[in-house]
């Protein structure tokens, strides 16, 4: 039997591994297996399954590293003046800004249908926009 501190393989890995070394037709392999009792559909369904799954993570990957690091960085990123601000204050915050001739300018008819979070995020998005302004890369 095997080490019980050995951390449990994976069996379609292990049937994987042990395929690369036979030397049989996929033919003679699959009716081995069905006559050993093993439901080899059920398993090409698993394994087709698992492959999908897998290319979708590598497909996705950067997506998903690139969406925790843009929360992470706009958690960190509202200033303390924008967390602590009434909505009066963003409101008023957002006019200034919608005043002044930023080459990006956000525009509400109806400020009362928007959120405070929605607001600080747009106040943030023209900070940055701002900041890109400013930096020359």
């Amino acid at each position: 039997m095997g080490d019980p501190k050995e951390p449990a393989r994976d069996p379609i890995a292990s049937l994987l591994e042990f395929s690369a070394d036979c030397e049989q037709t996929a033919e003679e392999a699959e009716q081995q297996l069905r006559a050993a009792g093993v439901d080899v559909d059920g398993f090409v369904t698993r394994l087709k399954e698992r492959l999908a799954k897998q290319a979708d993570e590598v497909r996705l990957g950067w997506l998903t590293a690139a969406r925790a690091r843009i929360s992470k960085s706009r958690a960190t990123a509202i200033p303390y003046n924008y967390k602590t601000m009434s909505r009066a204050s963003l409101i008023v915050a957002l006019k200034e800004r919608q005043s002044s001739p930023a080459q990006a300018q956000a525009f509400f008819h109806k400020l009362d249908e928007v959120t405070d979070e929605d607001l600080r995020t747009l106040l943030m998005d023209l900070d940055d926009l701002d900041a890109d302004d400013k930096d020359p890369t």
